[in-house]
């Protein structure tokens, strides 16, 4: 199929009229270059910034726009996707429309995670719709719904192999080749790559009303994460692209519905939103956290090590010490002997191999605080939902094991349950994606995520903050500790932007399906 990326410029919404007819002149240069499906972007029309438009004059011309779009749909028989302001039953909604081949009005698919002052005008809609094509099914949404790992995973359910993502991507830097934006750097790669499907995003470039600056880079990303097609991030233009969509679509990882009951219980029932609301002490929320990374030849240089380490760490005062995932089971005596080389009030952790599947042991001098076990891979056991583990009064831990980290509900679940830090135990090797893995579960869930490599080969242990940004690192070529402060006073608070948290924000209604 030939795909169409129509980047727009942003224009104030006192520019309608002219930002009307710049819609209609670029869709069909692109329905006359033989495109079969034509995107553009989120509020494509009017304008992104509509408050300024107090009469809401430029909405009467909404049906106009729309009719003209039907027709170029039935004489060039291309698909147009257009993200609109659309006026319903006394509502105004972001949305995304569909037009086929015939011109007939598809289906529709609104924005429900509305993002900054989008709650001032707009309501949140109906997400995750999906229509028919002669090339496969298409799945529908609008910007920061791609955010969150649930619409997506919607959309994929419903047997979408390609996703449009209509956008209006805000960003910041000193000249528009440095702007850059989290859904552009990993999250909808990764978006792409844990459901198997091809994205296409649409952006707009520019600034709009002085203040909202575009990202542009307009772009597609593979089911592989790859990025191989990208627009400019500074002006209007038309990207003509051939997309040969996989039937069926690329296999996700397997899930596991039962396990993600949080996804769809009422918000205030959630272990969450009860303690992110706790009052706290600013000296109870911190953690200093080291991740131990070494290589070893049998259990005892293992063990061997990892006195020695605990002790170092210890040290410099670290509260939480990681330690390199152990491919093998480790014994009571084991276990007490890395807890009893302990001398102060730190918290071990260690990933260990259990029966077939995985679990992390949290140990204290003489003492253990308890489990997580694997629940994704095979062998795990049967349990009843995802877990968070109490490591202090005040901060919690879930934990992942090798690919569990693309599984998207498994650190959701974690998030709602209350956790503030997601261990993830890696011993499958090294996966040039996995940086962006980490970032996009630390950012849509705002909590840290650390990473714990052994050193067999050319990898290395990270921690990551919940905006996704790095902390800390240790070294790929040698045996190596890094350590960083886990400050979970930004892990509890769940405001991304002014109007937007990914807690009491989320609609658990729509996501019913996904526990299915």
């Amino acid at each position: 199929m030939k795909l169409a990326l129509i980047q727009l410029q942003g224009h104030d919404i006192s520019d309608y009229r002219e930002t009307l007819e710049e819609i209609l002149q670029m869709t069909e240069q692109a329905c006359q270059s033989g495109a079969d499906l034509v995107l553009l972007p989120e509020c494509a029309y009017p304008a992104y910034y509509i408050g300024l438009d107090e009469t809401r004059d430029s909405l009467r011309e909404t049906i106009r726009l729309l009719d003209a779009l039907s027709a170029l749909a039935k004489l060039y028989r291309s698909y147009i996707v257009i993200g609109i302001a659309l006026e319903e039953g006394g509502e105004l909604y972001n949305s995304a429309v569909v037009f086929d081949r015939t011109g007939a009005l598809a289906n529709r698919a609104d924005k429900s995670n509305l993002w900054h002052f989008d709650r001032k005008w707009f309501a949140a809609g109906r997400p995750a719709q999906v229509f028919d094509t002669d090339f496969g099914r298409v799945g529908v949404m609008v910007c920061a719904d791609g955010r969150i790992p649930e619409i997506a995973r919607l959309l994929r359910l419903k047997g979408a192999g390609l996703i449009l993502d209509c956008v209006n991507l805000v960003a910041s830097a000193a000249s528009p080749q440095q702007l850059t934006n989290q859904q552009y750097q990993f999250i909808l790669q990764a978006r792409a790559k844990e459901n198997g499907v091809y994205i296409a995003v649409c952006d707009k470039a520019g600034v709009e009303s002085g203040v909202i600056t575009f990202l542009g880079r307009s772009f597609i990303t593979a089911p592989d994460g790859s990025m191989p097609v990208q627009c400019s991030p500074d002006r209007a233009e038309i990207r003509i692209c051939e997309l040969d969509l996989p039937r069926p679509p690329v296999q996700a990882a397997p899930r596991r519905p039962s396990l993600y009951s949080a996804l769809t219980r009422e918000t205030d029932a959630l272990p969450v939103a009860e303690l992110v609301n706790r009052a706290y002490r600013l000296q109870d929320l911190t953690i200093y956290t080291s991740l131990v990374r070494y290589a070893y030849e049998d259990k005892t240089a293992y063990l061997a090590k990892a006195c020695e380490y605990i002790q170092i760490c210890e040290g410099i005062d670290a509260g939480l010490i990681v330690l390199p995932p152990y491919e093998g089971p480790l014994d009571c005596e084991d276990l007490s002997c890395l807890s009893k080389s302990l001398h102060g009030q730190a918290i071990v952790a260690v990933g260990i191999g259990e029966n077939g599947g995985k679990k992390a042991v949290f140990l204290q001098k003489d003492r253990m605080i308890g489990e997580l076990y694997s629940t994704h891979l095979e062998g795990s056991p049967p349990q009843a939902k995802i877990q968070a583990l109490k490591l202090t009064e005040s901060i919690r831990v879930s934990a992942l094991f090798d690919r569990e980290i693309e599984i998207p509900e498994i650190a959701r679940c974690a998030m709602l349950e209350g956790a503030d830090l997601i261990l993830w135990f890696d011993g499958s090797g090294e996966d040039a994606f996995y940086l962006k893995w980490m970032q996009t579960r630390a950012a849509e869930n705002k909590v840290f995520v650390a990473r714990s490599a052994a050193c067999s080969q050319d990898d290395y242990s990270v921690l990551v903050n919940p905006d996704g940004g790095v902390i800390c690192t240790t070294f790929q070529t040698r045996e190596h500790t890094t350590s960083g402060l886990v400050n979970t006073a930004l892990s509890k608070s769940k405001d991304v932007v002014p109007g937007t948290n990914i807690v009491f924000h989320r609609i658990p209604d729509f996501y019913k399906e996904l526990i299915v």
